[in-house]
């Protein structure tokens, strides 16, 4: 085995969720934690759409609406 050092490239594109990902690295966040936090799903008031695959059809149909969005047919749940 070699010991190779990972290269770090910026993240582009549209990551649902995320605002500025960036890759992780042992200098930059390795004095990270978890800390607790008051409203722990804050982040996806602002979505009104989310992706699904095949397996996640049923339990989201139960709870939202399921439609197919874009060219590709993408099926996404309607969150509001």
């Amino acid at each position: 085995m070699t010991d190779t050092t990972a290269q770090t490239a910026g993240l582009s594109g549209n990551v649902l969720f995320y605002s500025q990902p960036e890759p992780l690295s042992v200098e930059a966040h390795g004095k990270l934690g978890v800390d607790p936090v008051d409203k722990p799903y804050a982040f996806a008031g602002v979505t009104n759409l989310v992706p699904l695959t095949v397996t996640e059809f049923a339990p989201a149909a139960l709870s939202y609406p399921v439609i197919f969005v874009g060219d590709g047919k993408q099926p996404v749940a309607v969150m509001g």
